[in-house]
């Protein structure tokens, strides 16, 4: 999926210069069309539609007749994409399967392939499309095709199109038949699940958002995954044989039922009175299983934990230098200050330790970091991590308190969820463990500044093209204001109040510079290693909400060590 994405990415920046090359080609004067797409917006060409309506010369396809600009680019225009292949038999949206025809012509061809009329009129323009570079061989061939699809070729195209091909993934099936050879091991492209997402639940997955699309799509997978196969590719021969003459669609398998003997695999939405699936306001499916998997899907209560380690490796982070603080000797025995020494070791884990204050009487808490090469000490020397803290750091009648806390560990800080990464010699670094989660329409805008940010940052935001208003940026400004100051209220380096007190700052930037600062905000809300964000664009600061804390700090807090399970559902806790 994300692959795609990239390429699809590199390819709509381009297209603009592909037309002109095109066109630059020709050998009847083309300047006027070369001229009417100089003058037109990169990002114009993200519509397909444009894209497609300059590939073939402004004209329709499959009548040859002019299309008229304007009314193609509007909502009901008479105009739309077709399928050469017909999408109920392949899964096939790319340039080679798509033109742009009049809407009453595609409607008579409906899910056949083109006439031998259409044919014998239209191939003289398309043999010159061909020669000039504006048409593919693969596309020709698609559009000059009139014979009927073989039931080996249409049991292919489900087997293609529908099973997934990657040699990883096929690697891994086959292990897992060899391991399990009384199981279906059963995979799915990634792009079903995604099209399933979009079209039919109508729900849009933000990366930025929140991690629980992890746990998402890995439901998802499944419950498309049992459907394709069971409906499919189980024996996708079989069921062509058995179902070559029905009225079958792989793009629209969701709105049919699918049993497996007295065992429903998936009830679809019930039918209106002109046998049209029920759909909701935003165009998703109403009813049946679908209900179940969207109410599933919407639920933000996933058990999320992440690995916990003890980093082995490098010992420390510099060469040995002559410096004040390289307390560690290059050997035992030989005095830093005269041989020099080490003096920043990396940390395998903490231990939490208690030691005297300066103060005569007082005692104090501390998380120290346990270095490499003292952890690799203690199985044989079990006090050398005692004699570092006294001797390398300088502390007095040491008691520890809690020996090994695992770097990533989950902490607890007056309540607070933070994962424990780092240490210096004053501070103690963590990040956060509190998953964001958002209304349906507030997380559409943050899929909408993903977007926007990956394909045309270098572009003012525009409303038509980005789908992103500057209500819709200043209502989850507000809600990730609202955030900080309630849910996030006990995040260390809290940037509620500045939100609150910038906003009229915020309102009256830009849209591009708005979609970059709530982009920013998210990066502090985020379960990431990076827990900063750049709000110099707000007049703050710009590595502002860094949760690092005093050592001194962190030791009176009060402090619970939670373990968890691999699945989260089994834990213990431990104050500390």
């Amino acid at each position: 999926d994300d692959d795609s994405k990239g390429k699809k990415k590199g390819r709509t920046a381009s297209r603009k210069q592909q037309l002109l090359e095109l066109y630059a080609a020709c050998e009847a004067d083309v300047r006027e069309w070369s001229q009417e797409i100089e003058g037109k917006d990169e990002r114009a060409f993200n519509s397909l539609k444009l894209y497609l309506y300059y590939l073939q010369k402004g004209r329709c396809m499959y009548t040859g007749e002019r299309i008229d600009l304007d009314e193609l680019m509007k909502s009901n225009s008479k105009w739309d994409k077709d399928h050469i292949y017909p999408q109920s038999k392949i899964k096939d949206d790319s340039l080679d399967n798509l033109v742009l025809v009049n809407k009453e012509v595609n409607a008579k061809k409906s899910n056949e392939l083109l006439s031998a009329e259409i044919v014998q009129k239209q191939r003289s323009f398309w043999e010159n499309l061909l020669k000039e570079g504006f048409l593919s061989k693969k596309k020709y061939d698609r559009l000059t095709r009139i014979n009927d699809f073989t039931e080996e070729e249409l049991s292919g195209f489900i087997s293609r199109q529908l099973v997934e091909t990657r040699q990883s993934s096929k690697a891994v099936k086959d292990l897992l038949e060899q391991l399990y050879p009384d199981t279906a091991i059963v995979s799915v492209k990634a792009g079903l699940v995604s099209q399933f997402r979009k079209k039919d639940l109508c729900e849009l997955k933000s990366r930025r958002l929140n991690d629980l699309h992890h746990a998402k799509d890995a439901y998802l997978n499944i419950v498309v995954g049992n459907v394709y196969y069971e409906k499919f590719t189980a024996n996708p021969i079989r069921w062509m044989k058995e179902n070559r003459r029905t009225n079958y669609s792989i793009n629209r398998v969701f709105e049919y039922d699918t049993k497996k003997r007295d065992e429903w695999i998936w009830q679809a939405p019930p039918k209106n009175e002109r046998g049209k699936v029920c759909r909701g306001e935003r165009e998703e499916l109403l009813g049946g299983t679908i209900d179940v998997v969207r109410e599933t899907v919407q639920r933000n209560r996933m058990c999320y934990t992440e690995y916990t380690y003890c980093e082995k490796g490098e010992l420390f982070a510099a060469n040995p230098k002559h410096v004040e603080s390289a307390k560690i000797p290059l050997k035992a025995g030989l005095e830093p200050e005269k041989y020099g020494g080490y003096y920043s070791p990396k940390s395998s884990y903490f231990a939490l330790v208690e030691f005297d204050g300066k103060k005569k009487g007082t005692r104090i808490r501390n998380i120290i970091g346990v270095p490499i090469y003292i952890a690799n000490m203690l199985p044989h020397r079990p006090d050398a991590f005692l004699h570092y803290c006294e001797e390398v750091k300088g502390l007095v009648n040491v008691t520890v308190l809690y020996a090994k806390i695992k770097k990533n560990a989950l902490l607890l800080v007056d309540g607070f969820p933070l994962r424990i990464k780092g240490e210096n010699e004053t501070d103690i670094m963590f990040k956060q463990n509190l998953q964001l989660v958002l209304r349906q329409g507030d997380a559409e805008t943050v899929w909408r500044i993903e977007k926007y940010l990956e394909k045309n940052k270098d572009y003012a935001v525009d409303e038509k093209f980005d789908s992103l208003s500057d209500d819709s940026m200043m209502q989850l400004y507000d809600v990730l204001t609202e955030k900080l100051q309630t849910v996030y209220s006990r995040r260390p380096a809290n940037k509620g109040q500045t939100l609150v007190e910038k906003r009229e700052v915020f309102a009256k930037l830009n849209g591009n510079t708005k979609a970059v600062i709530l982009n920013e905000i998210l990066t502090m809300l985020r379960c990431d290693t990076a827990t900063t964000a750049n709000l110099k664009g707000i007049e703050d600061k710009e590595n502002a909400g860094s949760i690092k804390m005093k050592k001194s700090t962190v030791g009176k807090s009060k402090l619970v060590l939670v373990n968890q399970s691999v699945t989260g559902l089994l834990e213990n806790r431990t104050e500390l």
